[in-house]
């Protein structure tokens, strides 16, 4: 079963500050984590997690994620 994505707002700030290809790449990869039965194991967990749970590395970039897995969808909280 695929897991629900969403973003915080200010996700989309970060977004823009990005090469238009590179924000494409990323979100099109975070599409497809999603989709996947257990996308955290593409993901590392944060030891300290005060902006998020996980972290998912695309290239050289890292998105932070708040996971919900009872609810079966997880937050992006940040890109960079």
């Amino acid at each position: 079963m695929a897991y629900a994505l969403e973003y915080l707002e200010r996700v989309q700030d970060d977004l823009d500050q990005l090469d238009p290809s590179v924000a494409r790449r990323i979100v099109a990869k975070m599409r497809w984590f999603a989709a996947q039965r257990d996308p955290f194991r593409y993901a590392s967990r944060l030891t300290k997690p005060a902006i998020g749970d996980f972290r998912f590395r695309i290239g050289d970039y890292r998105v932070i994620a708040y996971a919900d897995q009872r609810r079966k969808r997880f937050v992006v909280a940040a890109v960079g």
